[in-house]
C-alpha cells in the first residue's frame, strides 16, 4: 500500500468556472485550444490504465493511440 499519510497531499483548487468560461471564450474568439484533441485523448488513456492498473493490483498496458 503506497497510500499517502493523511496530510501529505495539497486539496484540490481547481476552479472549474474558472475552466470552463476559458474553454468557451476559446470557442467564441476561435483561438487555438490549450490541449488539442489527440492530447486529450492520450490523457484519457493514460487515466484509464491507472484506474484499471489500481483495480487489479498490477500494471497494465497503456491502449495505443492507433
Amino acid at each position: 500500500d503506497r497510500t499517502p499519510e493523511a496530510g501529505t497531499l495539497k486539496p484540490c483548487d481547481y476552479d472549474m468556472k474558472t475552466l470552463i468560461t476559458g474553454f468557451l471564450l476559446t470557442i467564441r474568439e476561435e483561438k487555438e485550444v490549450l490541449v488539442s484533441g489527440p492530447e486529450i485523448i492520450r490523457i484519457q488513456r493514460l487515466i484509464d490504465a491507472l484506474y484499471e492498473s489500481a483495480a487489479c493490483g498490477f500494471e497494465v498496458e497503456v491502449a495505443s493511440t492507433s
